[in-house]
């Protein structure tokens, strides 16, 4: 089965590709990136401001009322993304099938629920023996 020198075009390069056929579907192409492309930065400074607050939260719990929570900081994260994303993924997919792939899928998903609780726990933990000037 021949491969298409377009489709190769295509999928190597498509701004490329788009610019060799029809140079206004270029423009529009990069306009489309360029769409992309400021939400994805827009998107690294909401997680930027995330993390920053995270790291003077846990700061100032430390220092003011000698209280370290990651365990607590982490499950308020986990539940905020459990109100968020689980109705999508309910209504995108529907019920039976979202139980029918954690039902195949449990073992997965409780190995790599453990790293990552564990994982927040420990950056969390360190948030609060460093300063805000470190």
């Amino acid at each position: 089965m021949a491969c298409s020198p377009f489709r190769v075009l295509r999928t190597l390069d498509p701004i490329g590709a788009l610019r060799a056929l029809d140079p206004i579907g270029a423009l529009r192409a990069l306009r489309n990136d360029w769409k992309r492309f400021v939400l994805i930065l827009a998107l690294g400074q909401i997680l930027s401001l995330c993390i920053t607050s995270t790291s003077v939260l846990s700061n100032k719990l430390a220092e003011r009322q000698t209280v370290t929570t990651p365990n607590f900081q982490s499950f308020l994260v986990y539940a905020l993304l459990l109100i968020v994303y689980m109705p999508l993924t309910l209504v995108r997919l529907g019920p039976r099938k979202v139980w029918l792939n954690i039902k195949k899928r449990y073992y997965w998903y409780i190995f790599m629920a453990l790293v990552d609780v564990e994982g927040n726990f420990f950056v969390i933990k360190a948030f609060s023996y460093t300063s805000l000037l470190s």
